[in-house]
């Protein structure tokens, strides 16, 4: 009987000490009269605990007939499980002489607590697409960092050293937000996102891949007399931080060109492909007048192209203000259901907290095209010095 207690007070602390363990995440959509608190209690959770799987929420108190919000992946009541598993285990415990289940159950649980607060109190880094994780530069438990050979840098540690250059969002405190698509142009997606913005008024950004402007210049000159911003995202879609210096400059300058040779203007802003550059790559972005714009909100909707709840969850988990919103336009003929379906109920759950869509040159107040100034928090235009 030991070893089977054991086993079980194995397997609990496991379950515990997994974040998200106790259960999955699905999609769940307003109903008429609803509260945020009558749906945390029907699901079996606190109002703080829906709130921190919602953190887009602007407003709590205030939601709208089918507004989005992540739940747990079922109506749970976790304790009533423990209390089941308490009473025989319990009774074992007790002929054995042992403290019973309840406390070791509790002691598990304590020790969960400490080990998030811990985990939450690690400075973190930010990784190619731009989301938080724990500090590489921790030092690990026995080591001498006076005789540990130096790593090199990560990727976050090397925006960090480029402030002035690299951006992944803009200020926490706005409500501004903004939308960007990459992989375009291409002939179905991309018109068929502008169709979407234009219904709902809202512009977005365009990070291009200059192999697909040469095959699409229509849309691309669409994507400017609609107020849209026009990005550069490489020549080929390779991996930037792989390419010899002569490459890489290939990349960018051929890139320029063929969008200025269709609308006139010559992107300042740069998302190099998944993310990743190095420091050659970012001082001769820097020293010519280039923005290196990557996200903080990953969609994953090119991962999961037929799993739209996926999508949401992907992306409202992450929605605070300031935030950057990386969605795709691929190639293809079929138009993506993503686009048609689910960011329309992002952008209506997101306008109803009370978030404005706004460009990413007008979110972080950078040029968006060289022979252009930034704009300030009202729209208009304004000199820098």
């Amino acid at each position: 009987m030991n070893r089977v207690r054991r086993l079980f007070f194995l397997s609990l602390f496991f379950v515990l000490m997994l974040p998200g363990a106790a259960y999955g995440e699905q999609v769940y959509r307003v109903q008429p009269g609803e509260s945020l608190y009558l749906i945390a209690q029907d699901y079996g959770i606190s109002l703080d605990e829906i709130i921190d799987m919602n953190s887009y929420l602007r407003n709590p108190d205030y939601l709208v007939v089918n507004q989005l919000l992540i739940v747990p992946d079922e109506k749970v009541q976790p304790e009533i499980y423990v209390e089941e598993a308490a009473d025989s285990e319990s009774q074992d415990a007790k002929e054995e002489g042992g403290e019973g289940i309840n406390s070791k159950s509790q002691d598990a649980r304590e020790e969960r607590v400490e080990f998030t607060k811990g985990a939450s109190t690690v400075e973190g880094t930010v990784n190619s697409s731009g989301t938080s994780g724990v500090a590489d530069s921790v030092p690990k438990a026995g080591s001498d960092e006076s005789t540990t050979k130096k790593e090199p840098l990560t990727l976050g540690e090397l925006f960090r050293e480029y402030r002035d250059t690299v951006f992944l969002q803009g200020s926490s405190k706005s409500n501004k937000i903004a939308l960007t698509f990459d992989d375009g142009p291409s002939g179905v997606t991309c018109d068929q996102a502008m169709d979407l913005l234009q219904e709902y008024n809202i512009p977005a950004t365009f990070f291009l891949v200059g192999e697909q402007v040469v095959n699409h210049p229509e849309v691309v000159a669409r994507m400017v007399e609609e107020g849209h911003t026009i990005g550069s995202h490489s020549w080929s879609h390779k991996q930037m931080d792989k390419m010899s210096p002569e490459r890489f400059e290939g990349e960018i300058i051929y890139t320029e060109e063929i969008i200025n040779y269709i609308t006139g203007k010559r992107a300042a802003m740069v998302r190099p492909p998944y993310g990743t550059i190095n420091r050659e790559g970012l001082e001769y972005l820097r020293q010519n007048g280039y923005s290196v714009v990557n996200w903080s909100v990953d969609s994953l909707d090119w991962k999961y192209p037929d799993d739209g709840d996926q999508v949401i969850i992907n992306t409202l988990k992450d929605v605070r203000g300031g935030c950057i919103m990386l969605f795709h336009t691929l190639q293809g003929t079929q138009p993506s259901e993503i686009i048609s379906q689910v960011l329309p109920e992002i952008i209506y759950t997101l306008q109803s907290q009370g978030y404005e869509f706004v460009t990413v040159d007008e979110l972080l107040s950078i040029p968006p095209y060289k022979d252009e100034q930034p704009k300030n928090s009202s729209g208009s235009w304004t000199l820098t010095h």
